[in-house]
């Protein structure tokens, strides 16, 4: 298990965003793993259900990647007192019983910030009115929502913003946290009874705040009373003249189960996005972290190296990080020289070459060919069950597999809108959680188009 744990949070790393991978890196304990049961620990009621959830994304790393299935044993076991974590400052004095939040939701991320962001084509004017907010919060423009897909640097912006905002004024009350805890304690405090106390000082965190950035907003989607609290929230800062800051992976009018008046207040401001990034941007990233990173840096990786891996089709920031680090934990442990014919072997299950990047071509004739329809019936106006589900599944997986935006998407499968392309890897992606044998389907159907 001591060995097994590591080589999991590492595959974990690549697909979680950084709160996600937090939970499982700190808050996480494993027990065992033995006839294809894997037993952990967890804090809290709250956190073993957040990690049910994510189950279906276990099980699909340990049959990609472990050649095995699984099933999770989550186990409650709450730390004791004197073990919790350390809380932050609350804004009034409250009774030992009532929660606060864990301190690094409101800490930032020293390696985040303006000077360290690799400004492209895909994330100029995302910088530059982040840029603005951060030097002039609540007069350039509030609020500011910023959209894309994941690993794109919207985090990296957000924390940047806060990190700028409190070096010009160290007075400012700057609170950031996910939706995903913004609900959490919510429900606490509801599970726990409503204590007026608890209310008092949940409400005195998040509407006191100067500068309030809520990453990953889309988790408020389908949660009513999340979205109540959050919605008096935004009233009471914006009526007191407060910045408000938020990330989400579409824009507001893509929101599903979002109330009206909340995705209304959400578009008030400046709504940017980041798309993929192109090859240019790729390469100033990668050799950006070469300069930045020491551990990468005395690896001396050859130029054709990088070159070679800013040409492979990755659609995120995050991806070609985690490709620099792998390659340099394989070249150290194994003394091997870092050339691109090692680079090609190491990583063959994240890279392909540039005559073997995968298409959305490709992908259309692989499932059809496999879901038994014609090629041409994935860009019809056809609704059965059958070519609608195939559809579907092939638009998820252009979006995970290629670096092609949803519009790209959407035009490619007859002219369709961008939003059609969202529902559908959102539906996908929601469906594989609770249907193994759609996972299994989309699974095999990933593997066979990488090996094309």
């Amino acid at each position: 298990m001591e060995s097994f744990w590591p080589a999991l949070l590492e595959k974990l790393k690549t697909t979680l965003t950084g709160p996600g991978f937090q939970m499982f890196e700190t808050a996480i304990a494993p027990l065992s793993l033995a006839d294809g049961v894997l037993a952990v620990s967890v804090p809290s009621d709250v956190m073993a259900l957040w990690l049910k959830e994510r189950e279906p994304l276990l099980q699909e790393i340990f049959t990609r990647d472990f050649r095995q299935s699984i099933v999770l044993d989550v186990r409650v076991a709450p730390a004791p007192a004197a073990a919790a974590p350390n809380l932050a400052p609350a804004v009034e004095r409250v009774p030992a019983a009532v929660e606060t939040i864990p301190a690094e939701t409101s800490e930032f991320d020293p390696k985040y910030t303006f000077e360290t962001f690799v400004v492209g084509n895909n994330t100029r004017f995302a910088h530059a009115a982040a840029l603005a907010v951060a030097e002039k919060p609540s007069v350039a423009y509030n609020p500011l929502f910023t959209y894309g897909g994941p690993g794109l640097g919207k985090t990296h912006l957000m924390h940047a913003i806060a990190q700028r905002a409190l070096a010009l004024n160290p007075k400012l009350k700057i609170v950031l946290v996910t939706a995903e805890t913004f609900v959490n304690e919510v429900v606490n405090i509801i599970r726990d009874g409503s204590d007026v106390a608890r209310w008092k000082n949940f409400y005195a965190r998040f509407r006191r705040a100067d500068i309030l950035l809520v990453d990953d907003i889309q988790f408020l989607m389908g949660k009513d009373r999340s979205q109540e609290e959050f919605f008096n929230t935004f009233n009471a800062l914006y009526e007191t003249k407060k910045q408000i800051i938020l990330n989400s992976d579409r824009p507001p009018k893509d929101l599903r189960d979002i109330d009206e008046r909340l995705k209304s207040r959400m578009a008030w401001g400046l709504i940017t996005d980041i798309q993929s990034p192109d090859f240019e941007t790729r390469l100033a990233v990668l050799r950006k972290k070469v300069e930045s990173d020491s551990t990468i840096e005395s690896a001396n990786i050859p130029e054709d190296v990088i070159q070679y891996i800013a040409k492979a089709p990755f659609s995120n920031i995050r991806d070609l990080e985690s490709v620099l680090h792998r390659l340099v934990a394989h070249t150290e442990f194994f003394q091997t020289p870092i050339t691109v014919d090692f680079t090609t072997k190491l990583l063959k299950d994240l890279i392909q070459t540039q005559d073997k990047h995968v298409t959305i071509s490709t992908i259309k004739q692989i499932v059809a060919e496999q879901m038994k329809i014609d090629i041409e019936e994935l860009s019809a106006k056809i609704r059965k069950k059958e070519i609608a589900t195939a559809r579907q599944i092939a638009m998820y997986l252009a979006r995970e597999l290629t670096s092609a935006t949803n519009e790209k998407i959407g035009d490619t499968f007859g002219g369709r809108d961008h939003s059609t392309v969202i529902h559908a890897c959102d539906k996908i992606r929601e469906t594989i959680k609770t249907d193994h044998a759609l996972l299994d389907l989309v699974s095999n159907l990933k593997k066979e188009i990488l090996a094309r």
